[in-house]
């Protein structure tokens, strides 16, 4: 098939993707190839990643320490056991209070 590969960059707000369009045997195919967003912080948030040799290992090739590389993809469980940057959420959710806690539970299975 004949693809395009498009870069949408928004760099106000550091969000980067990389997207294909195109057609595969007379049907219309579009998806994000690649998605990274980089924090306040520094640290680099894989959110996709649809590369074959990986965007974290050539980030790690261009000099970019592991700490500062998340795996958004995977979840909290599987960050801790990689040797990279496990990302914000375990540090924010002890700073989270009970009642909110229970607050943001309740909200998220209401929208399953």
């Amino acid at each position: 098939g004949e693809f395009v590969l498009q870069t949408v960059f928004d760099q106000d707000r550091d969000h980067y993707h990389l997207i294909y369009a195109g057609c595969e045997n007379r049907r219309r195919v579009y998806g994000c190839l690649l998605h990274l967003d980089i924090q306040k912080d520094g640290k680099i948030w894989i959110q996709y990643d649809g590369t074959e040799v990986g965007i974290a290992n050539q980030l790690v090739e261009k000099g970019i320490p592991k700490d500062k590389i998340v795996l958004a993809y995977q979840s909290d469980y599987m960050r801790k056991l990689s040797d990279f940057a496990v990302g914000w959420l375990s540090s924010a959710k002890k700073n989270i209070s009970k009642k909110k806690l229970d607050w943001l539970r309740s909200s998220s299975a209401n929208q399953r």
